[in-house]
């Protein structure tokens, strides 16, 4: 009987069954595998998000992370990624690494200079600003990390290089950085 919202389309529908391996439920839990049967027709794919209508995420190309870099290869700005965010893939480039973080000083540090670019190395922490080549559906981690953290994988080798969290940025912040972006 609840209502929710599937996103990207927006489309409004309740819920008339929960089934499960056992039979029918009248609630269902992380991590339960169930099926759900909407009142509506509406199509939800892979990646998608169903969610209450008061609760919807953040729908966005350009967002700040914190992340924690785990390869040999290192991370430099202007490079292309992929980005698993939940159950959704999308390509992203590292528009700018804002800083590195020194683990011995507790303290920011300037990115390190990997041929001539910003970057971090191996097991290093930074501040970056990716740009996906499509909307994603998120929330920051500080309000749910299930939907606000992500792996990093090289588009070559498909290894996982990296793991990041998703920042809480207000507007104002991500209308500076695009309007920066613009200019460069």
């Amino acid at each position: 009987g609840d209502e929710i919202l599937a996103m990207p389309s927006g489309k409004t529908t309740t819920v008339e069954r929960i089934v499960s391996f056992d039979g029918d439920l009248e609630e269902a839990f992380t991590p339960q595998a169930v099926t759900l049967t909407l009142g509506d027709e509406i199509d939800v794919s892979r990646g998608d998000m169903l969610v209450r209508p008061n609760n919807v995420p953040r729908r966005e190309r350009l967002f700040e992370a914190m992340i924690v870099w785990m390869h040999d290869t290192p991370l430099v700005e202007g490079r292309s990624y992929v980005l698993k965010v939940g159950t959704q893939s999308v390509p992203a480039e590292v528009r700018h690494v804002r800083y590195r973080f020194d683990m011995n000083q507790l303290h920011r540090a300037e990115p390190n200079q990997i041929d001539g670019l910003p970057g971090l190395g191996l097991n290093e922490v930074g501040r970056l600003l990716f740009e996906a080549s499509r909307s994603l559906l998120f929330d920051p981690y500080k309000k749910n990390r299930a939907t606000g953290n992500f792996v990093v994988i090289d588009r070559v080798s498909n290894v996982t290089v990296g793991a990041g969290m998703i920042l809480d940025r207000s507007a104002g912040g991500v209308a500076a950085d695009k309007e920066l972006l613009e200019a460069s």
